[in-house]
């Protein structure tokens, strides 16, 4: 019995010494580790929002790549600004006829140049009823020229249900030079 006894003493010593001399040392080195774990893990969350966000940005890049290209086949390809002009002046009666409204008058103004490109303003007058300004509109959005509508001026002539407007409309058409 006393060898059991001594044996029992010599595990509860050694359990006592563990945890009252070496436990707490590997306590205190749990804590750093920890410490350096959770650091690395914020740090690795930041890299992963980063990532994240460049992969929205590389979409956006995308996107405003594409936007240009449709933008560039929109553009008037005629280095010669009158055969640009003539073309959007034609361009114009046919989208204005086909919609509905009746020409009065159609006016190109002189060109802005800037770095390769040519800006022809253009003014047409017409009437016609709200849908064929609709239509006028919805044509001039999908027409697939760029064409930027730079100031539109609506007034009623007849009220009612067929209501007439007299429509002005002056639009800027772009061509490379």
């Amino acid at each position: 019995m006393k060898r059991s006894t001594l044996a029992i003493t010599a595990v509860a010593a050694t359990i006592a010494i563990y945890a009252f001399s070496i436990n707490p040392l590997l306590s205190d080195k749990r804590l750093e580790i920890r410490e350096r774990l959770e650091a690395r893990h914020k740090t690795l969350k930041k890299y992963e929002i980063f990532i994240k966000e460049e992969g929205l940005a590389e979409a956006e890049f995308k996107k405003a790549a594409d936007r240009l290209k449709k933008i560039e086949g929109g553009i008037m390809q005629e280095t010669d600004v009158s055969l640009s002009s003539a073309r959007l002046q034609s361009k114009m009666q046919d989208i204005a006829e086909n919609s509905g409204m009746d020409i009065a008058s159609m006016k190109t103004g002189p060109h802005v140049a800037y770095k390769g490109y040519a800006g022809i303003p253009m003014e047409i007058e017409g009437t016609g009823t709200v849908s064929a300004l609709s239509a006028l509109l919805r044509t001039l959005d999908s027409a697939g020229e760029f064409i930027k509508i730079e100031r539109l001026d609506i007034i009623a002539v007849e009220a009612g249900e067929g209501a007439t407007l007299r429509i002005k409309i002056q639009v800027l058409g772009l061509t490379k030079t």
